[in-house]
């Protein structure tokens, strides 16, 4: 009976009291015996090391060969499309072109975001949340760049069967906001989105500033007009009397089987005011890439309304534009 306990105060405790007591004093003398062991397998760490680094750069290429290999495909691609023109072929163009679109070609500029402002009075408050047509509402306080958070409506539906709804309570419910920086491509962004579990998030340039937002559904929506699409020129048809000069120039790609260029600015009022370098006045007629837009509203800023009014010329290479 007396043998456990003896074991246990010799064998356990007593080493470990002895250690943190003369900690300072047992150190160096534990150290020496191994100092040699160590110095012996240095060469063999040393060696590991740089069969590990040699290793790696061989199975991951540097970055420039990689742009190279995709400048290559798409080289080959085209030349194909030039001999042989088919569906197949356009539809790995605009694959090919998407992959190098980034989140700012998508994203909900920073002037149309929805959302509310916390500081207002609890009844107007009220009265955003039940008009909104969206599932998740952006939250800030005073400006847009004091961001809150995130309030899903159906959080805010759970909380009402739970307790009355108010401010302090509404505010419990906000969720983190996921910030995405500016210049992520439309690729990267959905595998992130994928792997952090999150559905929206704020794009954000490099002094932190809010750009505007991106949803998952946005990507999947540019996604699926990719494979979906097939160019249709009597869609110039629908294109409507009046257009919106803030419209992003994809989207009016998309929707009317235009082909404006999008490498450059984003929306059709950013393309026209490159093209002029001024803010023209409403009534000016210009040629943008073959189509020529009639200015119908405009301030002292930017472009507001334009007409579609005829299409002077198809351009050439519209794979290179249609992405």
């Amino acid at each position: 009976m007396w043998l456990l306990p003896l074991q246990l105060s010799f064998a356990e405790l007593a080493p470990k009291a002895l250690g943190r007591a003369q900690a300072d004093q047992l150190l160096p003398l534990l150290y020496r015996p191994l100092r040699p062991l160590l110095l012996m397998t240095l060469p063999l760490q040393k060696l590991t090391l740089t069969l590990q680094q040699r290793v790696t750069q061989q199975w991951q290429p540097p970055a420039s060969e990689q742009d190279s290999a995709h400048d290559e495909l798409l080289t080959i691609v085209h030349e194909h499309q030039a001999l042989q023109p088919d569906r197949q072929g356009g539809l790995l163009l605009d694959v090919l072109a998407l992959s190098e679109a980034h989140v700012e070609d998508i994203m909900v500029p920073r002037l149309e975001i929805s959302a509310i402002d916390v500081q207002d009075d609890w009844k107007e408050m009220l009265h955003l949340l039940a008009s909104t047509q969206h599932s998740r509402v952006l939250l800030y306080r005073d400006t847009l760049d004091d961001v809150v958070g995130f309030l899903h409506t159906r959080d805010l539906m759970r909380l009402q069967l739970k307790e009355p709804l108010t401010k302090a309570t509404l505010l419990r419910c906000v969720h983190d906001v996921y910030y995405i920086p500016e210049g992520t491509t439309i690729a990267v962004q959905l595998q992130k989105f994928q792997h952090t579990g999150e559905r929206i998030g704020l794009v954000v340039d490099e002094f932190g500033d809010i750009k505007g937002l991106v949803t998952l559904e946005d990507i999947l929506a540019e996604l699926l007009s990719q494979l979906q699409h097939a160019p249709n020129e009597s869609a110039l048809n629908d294109v409507p009397q009046l257009i919106d000069a803030t419209t992003p120039l994809r989207e009016l790609n998309r929707n009317y089987g235009l082909h404006l260029p999008t490498d450059g600015p984003k929306t059709l009022n950013g393309l026209i005011l490159e093209l002029l370098e001024n803010v023209p006045c409403a009534g000016t007629t210009v040629q943008v890439d073959g189509y020529l837009f009639e200015i119908v509203k405009a301030d002292p800023t930017m472009i507001q309304q334009v007409r579609l009014c005829k299409v002077v010329e198809q351009p050439q290479n519209q794979s290179n534009h249609d992405d």
